[in-house]
């Protein structure tokens, strides 16, 4: 008798422990699929827009397409960062700039920079408020033609204004196959110059 109740309470626990285990093997399998689904999304890309506001794109499905708003915000935020004037986060702008380039763009003007011209900007102490005066492009299959008018307000360290920089530029974009984390506005720059149409100082205004 005493067996029987032995051999009854094994089985009893070994049921208890195989529904227990195929319990636990359903929250893997779905935790599992769980997790290769959320694989499959596409990641959050979040671009910064010139005024400091950011925009969320969840899936490059739905946003995949080249807009004139991409365009702009590119040039935009491009312009505020490959700005040699500027001794506050100058490194920060800089790199933010340099990963909007394209591999060859990035490594001449990588060559070309030296820490004593980085040096010497940091030391003048000097900020700068950038305004886009106008800009156009003309859109050539994947390359973007663009010329933009821009000024540049170089203050001292106390808010003192020191002088107006007018600026031309022409830059040449090219569209991107997909957009990505590392290029969320599926663009990058190909080519970049800068002509000074006029400086003046503020004490003259």
């Amino acid at each position: 008798m005493k067996k029987e109740i032995g051999f009854e309470h094994q089985f009893f626990t070994l049921q208890k422990t195989n529904r227990r285990l195929f319990l636990l093997l359903i929250f893997c399998v779905c935790l599992t699929t769980y997790a290769v689904m959320n694989m499959a999304k596409p990641p959050l890309v979040i671009r910064y827009q010139p005024d400091g506001t950011i925009q969320q794109s969840k899936d490059y499905n739905l946003s995949a397409r080249l807009q004139k708003l991409d365009i702009d915000i590119f040039i935009e935020h491009f312009i505020l960062n490959w700005n040699f004037f500027d001794s506050f986060g100058l490194e920060e702008n800089l790199a933010h700039a340099f990963s909007m380039m394209d591999s060859d763009l990035r490594s001449y003007y990588k060559k070309e920079l030296n820490a004593d011209t980085l040096s010497e900007i940091k030391t003048k102490q000097v900020k700068t408020r950038t305004s886009i005066i106008e800009k156009s492009y003309k859109i050539n299959d994947r390359l973007i033609d663009a010329t933009i008018l821009y000024k540049r307000e170089l203050i001292a360290f106390d808010d003192t204004p020191i002088k107006e920089l007018f600026i031309r530029a022409e830059m040449v974009m090219e569209a991107q196959l997909e957009r990505t984390e590392e290029k969320p506005y599926q663009l990058l720059v190909k080519n970049f110059k800068e002509y000074k149409l006029d400086q003046r100082k503020k004490s003259e205004d």
